[in-house]
């Protein structure tokens, strides 16, 4: 463990991969489970009474799947516009500052010359 300490960033990320690679290789993610789980969610979905024959109920939990992770992409994109449109709002000057008061975002307007009328 002392080598870790002499690691640079990019080797300790090159380390990790190799870690995370090696464990996916050996099958050990414990996400079986998981996956069967979800995949019961989407066949009781299309077929709660398991009278499809078995193609079809896996033709219809496939398209469900589908719908469902379209809707989870469609809802996050709606999330990640209205943060964007959110903070693009809270940047913009408000119509009743002035420039005085803080509305030109830190850019200073040239000072008139001594001599010169302002």
């Amino acid at each position: 463990m002392a080598a870790a300490k002499t690691l640079t960033p990019s080797e300790r990320t090159l380390r990790a991969r190799s870690a995370a690679l090696a464990l996916h290789a050996r099958g050990g993610t414990n996400t079986t489970a998981a996956r069967v789980a979800a995949e019961k969610r989407f066949e009781d979905e299309v077929d709660p009474d398991r009278t499809l024959p078995e193609l079809e109920r896996a033709r219809r939990a496939a398209l469900a799947r589908r719908r469902y992770y379209t809707d989870l992409a469609y809802r996050s994109a709606r999330a990640r516009r209205a943060r964007a449109e959110a903070s693009r709002r809270q940047k913009e000057p408000r119509p009743d500052e002035s420039p005085a008061r803080g509305g030109s975002r830190g850019r200073r307007t040239p000072k008139a010359s001594p001599g010169e009328a302002p």
